[in-house]
């Protein structure tokens, strides 16, 4: 465990915090008070928590340079694992990798080798693996924004929630999600929110309002 001094880096929750942030994110330790920690994020935000919170959620310096002072926790993603391409949800940092959840999987990656992507897409395409033989970065990527063009009904195509619309001419139809899988349906809301908690099959949280076409070019 790493010790809490007045130079230390926190990695921090929503709901750790009286502040009006939507996603984790990293912080330096301002004040080391007998009771209470003040802060400030990388983003600007000061806040104070207590101690016994602050020494529970200390990290090391390295682990804050590696992310490029960006905390990945919650966020959707994909990554190439060996020849496959997974999308998913990041649910654990640590210095040394990511751990990414995928269709039931724990997958331990690197930082670098993950790509932010629509919460919708991630969702989506989380039960489809793409094959890095057969499908090349850029086609992976004309799929994604495909998906999101057809469900915020852009570039000319009417906005759609039916799966089979939004997958047609993409994959073969014995690769679609299954409908049932999605019990919630796909409300025009979650495409603006480029954060979310998901297990396997269903949505848990909506982690994050803002607008979805940010989160690929973040």
């Amino acid at each position: 465990m790493v010790r809490l001094t007045s130079r230390s880096y926190l990695h921090l929750t929503p709901e750790l915090v009286d502040l009006d942030v939507d996603l984790p994110f990293y912080a330096k330790v301002l004040q080391l008070r007998p009771d209470k920690v003040t802060f400030r994020a990388f983003e600007g935000l000061e806040g104070c928590i207590d101690r016994s919170v602050a020494e529970e959620h200390v990290v090391r310096a390295s682990e804050v340079n590696q992310a490029g002072q960006q905390s990945f926790l919650r966020r959707p993603v994909s990554v190439r694992v060996a020849d496959q391409v997974h999308h998913g949800q990041v649910v654990a940092v640590s210095a040394e990798r990511l751990t990414v959840q995928s269709e039931g999987q724990l997958l331990p990656v690197k930082a670098t080798e993950v790509t932010l992507v629509a919460p919708v897409v991630a969702l989506l395409l989380e039960h489809i693996q793409f094959n890095s033989s057969e499908w090349s970065a850029d086609d992976i990527g004309e799929v994604e924004q495909t998906i999101l063009d057809r469900v915020l009904g852009r570039s000319g195509t009417p906005s759609s929630n039916a799966i089979s619309a939004l997958f047609e001419g993409l994959v073969d139809e014995e690769n679609y999600p299954r409908q049932r899988s999605y019990a919630t349906g796909l409300i025009p809301e979650l495409v603006n929110r480029p954060s979310f908690r998901f297990s396997t099959q269903l949505i848990l949280h909506i982690m994050w309002m803002e607008g979805c076409r940010r989160s690929r070019s973040t």
